[in-house]
């Protein structure tokens, strides 16, 4: 059912899709709260595999959120930015906005499934950046190898986003553990608005690499490629309002999350 990881007593692994295995787990542990980190992500992978698409980003997590309700757990459910609306401006939270491929409709149907078992619950819609654990595991890390060793690499001139470190969301989590009064769905986004290509010349500049290395191009120039929303930039206002915060500046998130990379 689980097995301990890296011989760490307090680290176990577990099939997400298992609802047994997950209720042996939650019965043994009785978190006081579950922050649901898991997913799959790929746009590509989700289009091919819409079964297995749909069985871990929204049948899963129904099930999981309707566990931990009955056990009076609050559930933390990581949301995404993949969505488009009538509008291209910064998104709030409730934003009509809808999906436009099958990775889309999942978290979306998801995010509803979380706030229906249990109003206390909080999805946080955002788009992050940071290195994974394994090599070239994250588009960050496979970018940084890219740039560092001079190899062009290419960005959309028309995706536009609003993404944060992995750092910054991880204090925005820590701080929402404890405020209860806080639920539904929040927008954890930079203020600034990029495109990818703008996202990628920061990473370049903040690496003292030459910007030409970065190559902008339209989406639309690659072939088969699944639709995917080309704005998808949050409104941050609320949660920084509520948390009396000030999101860094993109420049300051990118450097920090460099200098995390070279300490691995």
């Amino acid at each position: 059912m689980k097995t301990s990881l890296r011989n760490e007593p307090n680290h176990f692994s577990l099939d997400v899709t298992d609802s047994s295995s997950l209720e042996a787990l939650v019965s043994e542990v009785r978190p006081g709260i579950v922050i649901n980190c898991s997913g799959f992500t790929s746009v590509e992978s989700c289009e091919n595999r819409p079964e297995t698409c749909w069985l871990i980003n929204t049948i899963s997590v129904a099930k999981m959120a309707k566990l931990l309700s009955h056990h009076g757990i609050r559930l933390i459910q990581i949301g995404t930015d993949h969505y488009e609306s009538s509008f291209n401006a910064p998104r709030k939270e409730f934003d009509d906005v809808r999906a436009v491929n099958q990775y889309g409709y999942s978290k979306l149907v998801a995010e509803k499934e979380v706030l229906l078992c249990n109003p206390k619950n909080l999805v946080l819609r955002v788009n992050f950046f940071g290195s994974g654990r394994f090599k070239n595991e994250t588009f960050w890390d496979s970018a940084i190898s890219s740039i560092n060793v001079r190899k062009s690499v290419i960005g959309f001139r028309d995706i536009q986003f609003s993404p944060v470190s992995i750092e910054y969301l991880a204090k925005i989590i820590s701080l929402l553990i404890s405020r209860q009064d806080i639920s539904g769905i929040r927008n954890i986004a930079s203020e600034e608005v990029k495109s990818k290509f703008e996202f990628l010349i920061e990473i370049a500049r903040q690496l003292n690499r030459d910007l030409d290395l970065i190559q902008p191009i339209n989406s639309k120039q690659l072939p088969n490629r699944a639709l995917r929303p080309s704005y998808l930039a949050l409104d941050p206002t609320l949660i920084c309002t509520e948390l009396s915060l000030k999101t860094p500046s993109l420049a300051e998130m990118i450097r920090q999350e460099i200098v995390y990379r070279a300490t691995k």
